[in-house]
């Protein structure tokens, strides 16, 4: 493992309650991670293409952060890909339950039945 995950794996595995990125980092490093953060954030899974290409109009990144984001949207391709199975099952069952719920009992009336 590289010299900044080593860290973080090491900060994950003691007994402190919160990591720290600060003290891994320089300040340089920081800047740069921040905004990988917030470019990465502004990428919406349903939107991804119009998303990117706000991405490159706003954000002036260097060829390796730009690799980054194409690296996201990749992990998210394959993470929506590994799910499809489960959310086509939610969207039957919930198709389901729908059915169930258009029908309405008929008033009679009677407040207590």
């Amino acid at each position: 493992m590289g010299e900044i995950l080593t860290e973080f794996v090491t900060q994950m595995k003691s007994d402190d309650a919160a990591l720290n990125i600060k003290e891994i980092l320089s300040e340089d490093e920081l800047i740069e991670w921040e905004l990988l953060v917030k470019v990465l954030t502004e990428i919406d899974i349903g939107n991804i293409g119009r998303d990117i290409e706000k991405v490159n109009k706003f954000y002036n990144l260097n060829r390796w952060q730009e690799m980054s984001v194409l690296a996201f949207v990749k992990m998210l391709e394959m993470m929506f890909s590994s799910a499809k199975p489960d959310l086509e099952a939610l969207q039957e069952h919930m198709n389901k339950l729908d059915g169930v719920n258009a029908v309405e009992p008929e008033y009679k009336g009677g407040m207590f039945g």
